[in-house]
């Protein structure tokens, strides 16, 4: 009798049978269909197996194949470490920096990335390449080249910081402020909408009620920069003393001062040997500020209408700025921000929020950003200015020719114009050049 193991061994021999022939057309056959692509899927798999540990078996017992880095122009980079090499006769020479490396093999080396067995047998020289030559370089896609800023700061050395990516981080000087700046060496100014004015004594300090302000230090090249307008002192009026024209009945005398007042605000006049010419409340607190000199004498504006009035003269020359009050700012910092042009640098007064407020540098550069910079002075003297490289860390760096920058990269880029005493505020660093850096390959 047949048991239901007969009856499962008999339903899967029939299948099978009928799976033979679905896929290969014989239902006579007595192994699976599907048997031989599953034995050279094995077998296959071993064989792939057996070549891997074939090939790292020779990898260990034949060590540092490649070969490919003993070439002349490659800057070879060992993987395990990230040391840089040279070769040279023979030799794995160490490069000190990556700005010597292009020095010595050209911007259009190749840096190849050796593992140390392949580098294993090697003799290896001493280094090469230009001591403290900078070992980050920007691209010439990330030099700066917009406008820059000057900002005051009397906590540095040099009084001043120069920021080469200002950004959105600065806004106009307002028009109704002014400031008050000192050279260092009992130079005072007035600052106010652009505008340095010469402040020349004690007396006028006192006359415009700027005796008990505190003046913003700010070194002579600052100043420099920014366009000077009149002194603030009281005009000289010709024939001062003599006999003037009559007001209201009364004599008075030539550079006597008047006063009226409409509608509470006070308007000044001065007497001149023709007539009378109105003067702003800043230039009558100047001619009352001299010594010895009389207060203003209250008249109706009638009275002042009466008398011819005297030609234009140079007295309007000064501006009114009395009242007109002082700027107070902490975090930001004053800046003259500059736009460089070939030999043409426009300049205005800003206020700037950011690192050059308060970071502790003669230059603030973003990181892995630089400037390449040219003498401004020497645009229109010479068609080879000089040219520099500043680094993110503010070194300037003089590069020897033009085909040194070409070696970093630079040969395309275009410099950004800075006057020379702006260039003497940097610390500076090694000379950049081909000849520098091959003078260190021939030592041992």
């Amino acid at each position: 009798m047949q048991t239901r193991r007969d009856h499962v061994q008999a339903y899967q021999f029939a299948m099978a049978q009928l799976g033979s022939a679905l896929v290969s057309g014989d239902p006579g056959r007595g192994y699976a269909p599907t048997r031989r692509p599953l034995l050279g899927t094995f077998f296959g798999f071993i064989i792939v197996v057996l070549l891997c540990i074939a090939f790292a078996v020779y990898g260990l017992l034949v060590p540092g194949g490649n070969t490919s880095w003993r070439k002349a122009g490659s800057i070879i980079v060992e993987k395990e470490t990230g040391n840089r090499y040279l070769y040279f006769d023979n030799e794995l020479r160490p490069a000190r920096n990556y700005a010597s490396a292009l020095l010595l093999a050209g911007n259009d080396a190749q840096v190849r990335s050796v593992s140390r067995n392949s580098l294993a047998g090697v003799r290896h020289g001493t280094p090469v390449g230009i001591p403290d030559a900078p070992d980050a370089l920007p691209s010439a896609k990330d030099l700066l080249s917009g406008p820059w800023t000057r900002c005051l700061r009397d906590d540095v050395r040099s009084g001043q910081v120069l920021g080469f990516d200002p950004g959105d981080r600065t806004r106009d000087f307002p028009d109704n402020r002014q400031v008050l700046l000192s050279s260092g060496k009992d130079d005072l100014y007035l600052l106010w909408r652009g505008t340095k004015y010469p402040i020349p004594d004690e007396s006028a300090l006192t006359a415009l009620g700027l005796d008990a302000q505190l003046p913003v230090p700010a070194p002579r090249d600052w100043l420099s920069a920014l366009p000077t307008g009149a002194r603030l002192t009281a005009a000289r009026i010709p024939r001062a003393g003599e006999p003037g024209r009559n007001v209201a009945g009364r004599p008075t005398v030539v550079g006597q001062l008047l006063r009226t007042t409409v509608a509470d605000t006070d308007h000044y006049y001065v007497m001149r040997p023709d007539g009378v010419e109105p003067v702003s409340a800043t230039q009558a607190a100047l001619l009352i500020g001299r010594a010895g000199a009389a207060p203003a004498r209250p008249v109706r504006s009638g009275d002042v209408a009466a008398v011819p009035a005297a030609e234009a003269d140079a007295l309007t020359a000064v501006p009114d700025v009395l009242g007109v009050p002082l700027l107070r700012f902490d975090k930001e910092a004053l800046c003259l921000l500059h736009t460089s042009r070939d030999t043409t640098l426009r300049t205005r007064v800003v206020l700037e929020d950011g690192p050059s407020a308060s970071q502790d540098a003669r230059a603030v550069i973003p990181p892995g950003r630089g400037v390449l910079a040219v003498d401004q002075d020497q645009l229109s003297e010479t068609t080879s200015p000089q040219l520099y490289l500043i680094t993110e860390q503010g070194v300037l760096h003089v590069l020897e020719s033009d085909q040194s920058a070409g070696a970093l990269g630079y040969a395309s880029a275009v410099p950004l114009p800075l006057p020379e005493d702006v260039l003497k505020l940097l610390p500076q660093g090694p000379r950049l050049g081909e000849a520098a850096a091959a003078a260190t390959v021939s030592g041992r």
